[in-house]
């Protein structure tokens, strides 16, 4: 069944910028600046300054594209979050389940 319309909001805190062009989405917080084409997806984005939200809407959208909403307010609030917290990312070194030594040679594993 097809629904008329159907969106997905996203709240914005304090300190990050997020701005809609076409359908790239620029993310800007005291870490940096990320932006994400979107352009992909046949969805319409707004960003409500005044209330500090960013809404994703589909109009005409059945089971699969109304997916996309979730997806995209999930990477939207990612962006939010490496621009305000950061990532850190942690490897592991296994071969056939035992883990093995690595020894760091500059910016080479």
């Amino acid at each position: 069944m097809v629904k008329i319309k159907s969106f997905s909001t996203l709240e914005i805190p304090e300190g990050v910028t997020v701005e809609v062009r076409g359908r790239k989405v620029t993310v800007t917080g005291k870490r940096g600046t990320l932006t994400k084409d979107l352009s992909h997806l046949q969805l319409d984005f707004r960003v409500d300054k005044k209330n500090r939200t960013f809404t994703a809407i589909r109009w005409f959208g059945s089971k699969i594209p109304i997916a996309c909403l979730n997806t995209t307010k999930t990477h939207v609030q990612n962006m939010i979050t490496g621009v305000t917290k950061g990532y850190r990312f942690k490897v592991r070194c296994a071969y056939a389940h035992f883990p093995i030594n690595v020894s760091l040679d500059g910016p080479n594993i």
